[in-house]
Protein backbone atom coordinates (compact mmCIF):
# COMPACT_ATOMS: atom_id res chain seq x y z
CA UNK A 1 0.00 0.00 0.00
CA UNK A 2 1.14 3.45 -0.48
CA UNK A 3 1.75 6.28 2.04
CA UNK A 4 0.21 8.85 2.84
CA UNK A 5 1.53 12.30 1.91
CA UNK A 6 -0.96 14.96 2.68
CA UNK A 7 0.85 17.70 3.24
CA UNK A 8 -1.04 20.79 4.37
CA UNK A 9 -2.85 19.88 7.04
CA UNK A 10 -6.61 20.05 6.33
CA UNK A 11 -7.80 21.55 9.21
CA UNK A 12 -5.71 24.61 7.98
CA UNK A 13 -7.93 24.46 4.22
CA UNK A 14 -11.77 25.20 3.60
CA UNK A 15 -13.79 22.80 4.31
CA UNK A 16 -14.18 21.39 0.92
CA UNK A 17 -10.26 20.84 0.90
CA UNK A 18 -10.31 19.70 3.83
CA UNK A 19 -12.59 16.54 3.05
CA UNK A 20 -10.59 15.39 -0.13
CA UNK A 21 -7.68 15.38 1.35
CA UNK A 22 -8.78 13.33 4.54
CA UNK A 23 -10.68 10.82 2.09
CA UNK A 24 -7.59 10.71 -0.44
CA UNK A 25 -5.16 10.31 2.52
CA UNK A 26 -7.40 7.98 4.35
CA UNK A 27 -7.29 5.98 1.13
CA UNK A 28 -3.12 6.17 0.56
CA UNK A 29 -3.67 3.86 3.74
CA UNK A 30 -5.33 1.18 2.40
CA UNK A 31 -8.56 2.37 3.86
CA UNK A 32 -11.98 2.14 1.73
CA UNK A 33 -13.77 5.54 1.39
CA UNK A 34 -17.37 6.49 -0.47
CA UNK A 35 -19.26 9.67 0.15
CA UNK A 36 -22.09 10.41 2.10
CA UNK A 37 -24.20 13.22 1.72
CA UNK A 38 -23.19 16.60 3.31
CA UNK A 39 -23.92 16.65 6.98
CA UNK A 40 -25.51 13.15 7.09
CA UNK A 41 -24.96 10.17 7.69
CA UNK A 42 -26.75 7.85 4.54
CA UNK A 43 -24.91 7.41 1.25
CA UNK A 44 -24.71 10.30 -0.84
CA UNK A 45 -25.43 8.47 -4.56
CA UNK A 46 -28.62 6.84 -3.91
CA UNK A 47 -29.85 3.53 -5.15
CA UNK A 48 -31.74 4.49 -8.19
CA UNK A 49 -28.91 6.56 -9.04
CA UNK A 50 -26.78 3.30 -9.29
CA UNK A 51 -25.24 3.72 -5.85
CA UNK A 52 -24.84 0.77 -3.73
CA UNK A 53 -23.95 1.88 -0.12
CA UNK A 54 -20.72 1.05 1.24
CA UNK A 55 -19.92 -1.59 -1.51
CA UNK A 56 -19.04 1.38 -3.20
CA UNK A 57 -16.49 2.11 -0.84
CA UNK A 58 -12.61 2.15 -2.89
CA UNK A 59 -8.98 3.05 -2.27
CA UNK A 60 -8.74 4.97 -5.97
CA UNK A 61 -7.84 8.20 -6.33
CA UNK A 62 -9.81 9.33 -9.65
CA UNK A 63 -12.73 7.95 -8.09
CA UNK A 64 -12.39 9.35 -4.60
CA UNK A 65 -11.43 12.76 -6.65
CA UNK A 66 -14.33 12.66 -9.05
CA UNK A 67 -16.31 12.43 -5.46
CA UNK A 68 -16.02 15.09 -4.21
CA UNK A 69 -15.06 17.10 -7.04
CA UNK A 70 -18.49 16.95 -7.28
CA UNK A 71 -19.94 17.60 -4.09
CA UNK A 72 -17.04 18.85 -2.46
CA UNK A 73 -18.44 18.88 0.94
CA UNK A 74 -19.58 15.28 0.63
CA UNK A 75 -19.08 13.48 4.37
CA UNK A 76 -16.59 10.48 4.36
CA UNK A 77 -17.57 7.50 5.12
CA UNK A 78 -15.00 4.22 6.05
CA UNK A 79 -15.75 0.85 5.40
CA UNK A 80 -15.47 -1.46 8.67
CA UNK A 81 -14.91 -5.28 8.56
CA UNK A 82 -11.18 -4.88 6.43
CA UNK A 83 -8.91 -2.51 8.29
CA UNK A 84 -11.08 -2.41 11.51
CA UNK A 85 -14.26 -2.28 13.29
CA UNK A 86 -15.77 0.48 15.63
CA UNK A 87 -17.65 0.32 18.49
CA UNK A 88 -19.91 2.94 18.78
CA UNK A 89 -20.60 4.74 21.52
CA UNK A 90 -23.79 7.01 21.26
CA UNK A 91 -23.48 9.54 24.19
CA UNK A 92 -22.57 9.59 27.51
CA UNK A 93 -24.86 6.91 28.89
CA UNK A 94 -23.40 4.73 26.58
CA UNK A 95 -19.87 5.10 28.03
CA UNK A 96 -21.13 4.57 31.62
CA UNK A 97 -23.26 1.73 30.58
CA UNK A 98 -19.62 -0.12 28.67
CA UNK A 99 -18.02 1.18 31.81
CA UNK A 100 -20.02 -0.81 33.72
CA UNK A 101 -20.03 -3.71 31.94
CA UNK A 102 -16.19 -3.37 31.46
CA UNK A 103 -16.28 -3.95 35.68
CA UNK A 104 -12.43 -3.55 35.93
CA UNK A 105 -10.87 -5.48 33.06
CA UNK A 106 -8.98 -4.43 30.57
CA UNK A 107 -9.48 -0.86 29.26
CA UNK A 108 -10.67 0.00 25.27
CA UNK A 109 -7.42 1.24 23.58
CA UNK A 110 -6.93 2.64 20.42
CA UNK A 111 -7.88 5.62 18.02
CA UNK A 112 -10.64 7.67 19.06
CA UNK A 113 -13.58 9.91 17.56
CA UNK A 114 -15.70 12.66 19.13
CA UNK A 115 -18.59 12.37 17.32
CA UNK A 116 -21.58 14.67 17.43
CA UNK A 117 -23.22 13.34 20.68
CA UNK A 118 -20.82 10.37 21.47
CA UNK A 119 -17.26 8.55 20.36
CA UNK A 120 -16.23 6.09 17.95
CA UNK A 121 -13.63 3.40 19.37
CA UNK A 122 -10.82 1.56 16.57
CA UNK A 123 -10.28 -1.32 17.19
CA UNK A 124 -8.20 -4.57 14.57
CA UNK A 125 -11.39 -6.22 12.89
CA UNK A 126 -12.90 -9.33 14.34
CA UNK A 127 -14.51 -10.77 11.53
CA UNK A 128 -17.69 -10.34 13.64
CA UNK A 129 -20.89 -9.38 11.80
CA UNK A 130 -22.67 -5.54 12.67
CA UNK A 131 -24.15 -5.53 16.11
CA UNK A 132 -27.13 -2.64 17.34
CA UNK A 133 -27.70 -2.20 21.04
CA UNK A 134 -25.15 -4.74 22.83
CA UNK A 135 -25.63 -2.15 25.67
CA UNK A 136 -27.68 0.95 25.92
CA UNK A 137 -26.55 3.49 23.29
CA UNK A 138 -23.32 0.43 22.82
CA UNK A 139 -23.61 -0.53 18.60
CA UNK A 140 -20.87 -2.58 16.88
CA UNK A 141 -19.91 -1.60 13.11
CA UNK A 142 -17.92 -4.64 11.71
CA UNK A 143 -18.65 -6.64 8.60
CA UNK A 144 -20.87 -5.00 5.85
CA UNK A 145 -21.13 -1.69 8.01
CA UNK A 146 -19.47 1.83 7.87
CA UNK A 147 -18.73 5.02 10.10
CA UNK A 148 -18.42 8.35 9.61
CA UNK A 149 -15.13 9.91 9.57
CA UNK A 150 -13.25 13.23 10.27
CA UNK A 151 -13.12 15.67 8.92
CA UNK A 152 -16.85 15.04 8.18
CA UNK A 153 -19.61 17.36 9.69
CA UNK A 154 -22.50 15.88 11.50
CA UNK A 155 -26.19 16.58 10.83
CA UNK A 156 -26.36 18.95 14.00
CA UNK A 157 -23.56 21.00 12.83
CA UNK A 158 -21.05 19.20 14.64
CA UNK A 159 -17.44 18.27 13.40
CA UNK A 160 -16.28 14.74 13.70
CA UNK A 161 -12.63 14.61 15.39
CA UNK A 162 -10.05 12.77 16.26
CA UNK A 163 -9.09 12.60 20.20
CA UNK A 164 -6.40 9.62 19.77
CA UNK A 165 -5.59 9.89 15.89
CA UNK A 166 -5.42 6.75 13.60
CA UNK A 167 -1.47 6.99 14.15
CA UNK A 168 -2.23 5.58 17.57
CA UNK A 169 -1.99 1.61 17.43
CA UNK A 170 -4.58 -0.24 16.98
CA UNK A 171 -5.58 -2.92 19.56
CA UNK A 172 -8.10 -5.65 19.56
CA UNK A 173 -11.48 -5.06 21.07
CA UNK A 174 -11.08 -6.85 25.16
CA UNK A 175 -11.91 -10.53 25.25
CA UNK A 176 -14.78 -9.08 27.64
CA UNK A 177 -16.49 -7.03 24.73
CA UNK A 178 -15.95 -10.05 22.20
CA UNK A 179 -18.53 -12.16 24.90
CA UNK A 180 -20.71 -9.17 24.71
CA UNK A 181 -21.13 -9.34 20.86
CA UNK A 182 -21.01 -13.65 20.96
CA UNK A 183 -20.26 -16.14 23.38
CA UNK A 184 -16.89 -18.25 22.97
CA UNK A 185 -18.51 -20.87 22.01
CA UNK A 186 -19.98 -19.05 18.63
CA UNK A 187 -16.77 -17.75 17.63
CA UNK A 188 -16.41 -19.77 14.72
CA UNK A 189 -13.13 -17.51 13.13
CA UNK A 190 -10.13 -20.07 13.50
CA UNK A 191 -7.27 -18.65 15.27
CA UNK A 192 -5.12 -18.25 12.50
CA UNK A 193 -7.88 -15.85 10.57
CA UNK A 194 -8.10 -14.23 13.34
CA UNK A 195 -4.11 -13.26 13.82
CA UNK A 196 -4.21 -12.30 9.85
CA UNK A 197 -7.20 -10.09 10.30
CA UNK A 198 -5.48 -8.52 13.21
CA UNK A 199 -2.49 -8.02 11.16
CA UNK A 200 -3.69 -6.10 8.17
CA UNK A 201 -5.48 -3.92 9.92
CA UNK A 202 -2.87 -2.68 12.69
CA UNK A 203 -0.20 -2.88 9.60
CA UNK A 204 -2.84 -0.24 7.26
CA UNK A 205 -3.15 1.88 10.35
CA UNK A 206 0.58 2.10 11.70
CA UNK A 207 1.11 5.31 9.43
CA UNK A 208 1.67 8.79 9.84
CA UNK A 209 -1.47 10.63 9.47
CA UNK A 210 -0.42 13.84 10.87
CA UNK A 211 -2.49 15.11 7.45
CA UNK A 212 -5.81 13.72 8.91
CA UNK A 213 -7.63 15.92 11.48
Amino acid sequence: MRHSSPGRSPQKQTEPRAHLAAALAYASAGIHVFPLAPRSKVPLISTPNGGHGLHDATTNDLIIRSWWTTTPTANIGLRTGISFDVIDLDGESAVVALEEARDGREQLQGPVVQTGHGFHWYVTSTGLENRAGILSGVDFRGQRGYVVAPPSVHPDGHRYRWINALHEELAPAPHWFIQLLVPERRLAMPNAQLQRSRAYGVGALRRDFSGLP
